[in-house]
């Protein structure tokens, strides 16, 4: 019997091809005693939709701070729903379209710097993140590259080598009223809050941005007619974050399977954003395909993705920005991220 064990490198370097068999044979599984794996979109939707059945907060039963401290992805409600209420106006299409100027500013200086030796990941995927983080939050863009390269973790981050210097200079912040968009949060809640922008929207952007234009170059898809239709199935069909993990709160049954109190559950978005009960074609990249936007790539439920239209306008300026290219000859696809995440290590390209 095929399994998925999310916590296996060997399993998540190329997770596509176990994935679809799961989907076929046994789309609840137990990669390892205490867990289960779920893979089908009906089944992902179940648990994500269920917060009260299925904890975000459970998962880190060792972490012994406050609430306040914790990211929101490690949040239940009420205080998650609390938290989030005061802060989603921020993160709305219409909140951050201002930005766009800005971010194509960017993105313009950084494809003015391309060379012979261009690395679309070192030059491109990886600064362009951070500058519109940085542009959204109002803060340096020299300060959040070096946080992103400092803090990788949500858990037990205050043992991280230079939090006491990244606490200090948000809480700075903070007195000068650096952060307006995020009025009503309390000092300690804005700190942590800019904590887990840092550390989840930066590189899964870089992720997501490298898989998109890694598959439209390797399937001659470049230039494009509709940047929003590849962005959605980009995100469909390579999603950055493979997976995400909850903790069921009491004894339930998942697609005909029961799970027990206390078991972690993995939601695999990217074996369900192939689920074929939805997805015609499933492992096709199409651009003609419709309804791109009900994958799970940015969650789904309470727990759904707050910078998703911040991440849909990096990437729309992104593919406005960047010139004709290729990949350079004999380019093969190098995995890179953690074993939630994944994207190419690297993008060697010239222009055309």
């Amino acid at each position: 019997m095929t399994t998925f064990n999310p916590l296996d490198p060997r399993h998540t370097d190329d997770p596509y091809p176990r994935l679809a068999e799961l989907l076929g044979q046994c789309p609840v599984s137990r990669p390892f005693p205490g867990a289960k794996v779920i893979v089908r979109d009906a089944d992902a939707r179940q648990v994500l939709r269920d917060a009260s059945t299925f904890s975000s907060r459970a998962n880190n039963t060792g972490v012994t701070y406050g609430e306040d401290q914790l990211a929101l992805s490690q949040l239940d409600d009420p205080y998650h729903g609390q938290l989030r209420a005061k802060v989603q106006s921020a993160f709305t299409p219409r909140a951050v379209a201002p930005l766009e100027p800005v971010l194509r500013e960017h993105a313009v200086k950084l494809v003015s710097s391309f060379g012979a030796d261009t690395d679309l990941v070192r030059d491109f995927t990886e600064p362009f993140p951070a500058m519109a983080l940085a542009s959204f939050l109002g803060i340096e863009h020299s300060l959040v590259r070096q946080w992103v390269g400092q803090f990788a973790t949500l858990v037990g981050y205050h043992a991280t080598p230079g939090w006491p210097e990244f606490r200090d200079t948000v809480d700075g912040m903070i007195v000068q009223d650096r952060f307006p968009q995020f009025t009503g949060l309390s000092p300690i809640e804005i700190r942590t809050l800019v904590y887990f922008l840092v550390v989840a929207g930066v590189r899964n952007v870089t992720w997501f941005l490298g898989n998109l234009i890694h598959r439209l170059l390797a399937d001659g898809l470049w230039p494009l007619d509709s940047s929003e239709v590849a962005i959605e199935e980009s995100l469909r069909h390579e999603p950055p974050a493979l997976w995400s993990m909850r903790t069921a709160t009491r004894r339930c049954e998942v697609g005909g399977v029961q799970i027990e109190a206390g078991e972690r559950v993995f939601v695999v978005a990217a074996a369900a954003n192939r689920d074929p009960a939805r997805w015609p074609e499933p492992d096709s990249f199409r651009l003609d395909r419709p309804s791109g936007r009900g994958h799970l790539a940015f969650g789904f439920g309470p727990h759904g993705c707050l910078g998703a239209a911040l991440t849909r306008l990096q990437a729309r300026v992104a593919l406005d920005v960047l010139p004709d290219l290729e990949l350079v000859p004999g380019f093969t696809y190098r995995r890179t991220g953690d074993l939630i995440s994944r994207g190419p290590v690297s993008l060697p390209v010239r222009m055309r």
